[in-house]
């Protein structure tokens, strides 16, 4: 069993050392200094937790038939939406061995949901925020991504599995499934792409690749 996770780990690590050559670039926004461009557009922030990153959007600005999940604290400005294994997410504790684990016999995935109303970068002062500004078609595109990234039963609705980190948050299921190819990062990096970022989600596995990328298109609002 020792064999098969060394192995597993050197995969991944030759796997993870590919980013470095990869380029996300939208075609909204190919020039620099271009995320101030789109004044009728929308912003949304890209979060690194460290392990995980997370998507952040304003609540009032998602379309009033997708997201019904928004209006689970209505006084809050932003919400934010992060994807994991359900036993890595929802372990304070994890670690690497957790982290293999999950790469290779995940069972379920997990949505966890953040409300809160402070400016992202003050809301989440020890974590790195990239602030993107995005047309507004885009912007109901990554609201249909998130939508449809929870578990829900015929009348829409997603139940919530347990309380989250912060005080206004919440694990949800989710129908995504984990595995090496698609873990926490590639679903941020799919959700971008749902937002009009051109990028091929499978490489980008860790926070610290989707972070470095963003950096080049967006504006650093939050750092370590």
């Amino acid at each position: 069993m020792t064999r098969i996770l060394s192995r597993w780990c050197a995969i991944f690590v030759c796997y993870s050392a590919l980013l470095s050559g990869i380029e996300l670039i939208s075609h909204e926004k190919s020039n620099e200094g271009a995320w101030e461009s789109i004044p009728s557009g929308k912003t949304i922030y890209v979060v690194s937790h460290g392990w995980h990153t997370g998507i952040v959007v304003k609540g009032d600005e998602i379309p009033e038939l997708l997201l019904p999940e928004k209006n689970e604290y209505p006084n809050s400005t932003y919400i934010e939406f992060g994807w994991g294994d359900a036993d890595f997410y929802m372990d304070p504790d994890a670690g690497v061995s957790e982290a293999l684990n999950a790469a290779l016999s995940s069972d379920s995935s997990v949505l966890h949901v953040v409300w809160f109303s402070n400016a992202v970068g003050k809301y989440f002062p020890a974590d790195e925020v990239v602030e993107l500004r995005i047309c507004d078609k885009e912007f109901e595109q990554l609201c249909v991504f998130l939508h449809k990234s929870f578990a829900r039963d015929g009348t829409g609705k997603a139940s919530a599995l347990r309380h989250g980190y912060y005080q206004q948050s919440k694990f949800y299921r989710s129908i995504e499934q984990y595995h090496l190819l698609n873990m926490c990062n590639v679903w941020t990096a799919k959700a971008l792409q749902s937002a009009g970022f051109s990028l091929m989600p499978v490489f980008f596995t860790t926070a610290e690749s989707i972070m470095d990328e963003v950096k080049k298109h967006g504006k650093v609002v939050g750092s370590r």
